[in-house]
């Protein structure tokens, strides 16, 4: 049986759950949730999404063979370090977050001895994020980014492959810094350049209402990513 530790239960953390829960090997593997709030463990055991839940780390690490982070990418490394010296011998923590290069760097100084931090990035979302829009399906056929660096365990990496592959993901490994230069080209820049366009439209001194009114679907296209929590 192998452990699986969740933190921070949103879309992200509720779906890679519910993918695991409804995976071949779903016997195999025992997933403990970690949110911020109770309720929120309520909501995801009543939908499947995991076996147990508790909002202490002292209590859910320590038994964790790997640990997903699914926090906002700013609560990783915070995470992270409160989580770091709870993780047993072997333990591998993985996160969800979108740059790769601080969070990896940040992250090998805290693992302790014995344990592994691999980078990663699924390239799928909502622009909802809660759990209520959890899908066990989200990662289906989806990029799914493994991200490393010249100190990353291949053991480590496998082993996170190897749920990844559960999730119906498709698994690319690359350099953190690689990694950070594609995704500012194809999702980073779209996200501020829909912001902006939204911003000047909202913030127009003329023709404001006019220009809401003639919006269509071009426009509606063009900022739907701005609706997103960034």
């Amino acid at each position: 049986m192998k452990t699986i530790a969740i933190v921070g239960l949103g879309l992200i953390g509720g779906s890679i759950g519910l993918g695991l829960k409804q995976s071949p090997e779903a016997s195999s593997l025992r997933i403990i949730g970690i949110p911020r709030r109770e309720e929120t463990i309520k909501e995801a055991i009543s939908r499947g999404a995991i076996d147990e839940g508790t909002v202490d780390f002292k209590k859910g690490i320590p038994e964790a063979d790997i640990v997903f982070i699914c926090t906002p990418i700013n609560l990783i490394v915070p995470a992270l370090e409160q989580i770091a010296p709870l993780l047993k011998k072997g333990a591998i923590v993985t996160d969800v977050g979108s740059t790769k290069e601080k969070v990896v760097v940040e992250a090998e100084k805290l693992m302790t001895k014995g344990t592994y931090f691999v980078g990663g990035h699924p390239m799928a979302g909502k622009e909802k994020v809660k759990l209520e829009q959890a899908d066990a399906s989200l990662f289906n056929e989806k990029i799914w980014v493994l991200a490393k660096n010249s100190k990353t365990s291949k053991k480590a990496l496998e082993e996170v492959g190897r749920l990844i592959d559960l999730l119906g993901a498709q698994l690319i490994v690359m350099e953190t810094k690689t990694h950070d230069l594609a995704v500012a080209a194809i999702s980073h820049t779209p996200l501020a350049a829909a912001a902006a366009l939204v911003n000047s439209v909202a913030n127009a001194p003329k023709a404001k209402e006019e220009m809401k009114s003639c919006a269509a679907s071009g426009f509606r296209d063009t900022t739907r990513i701005a609706s997103g929590d960034p």
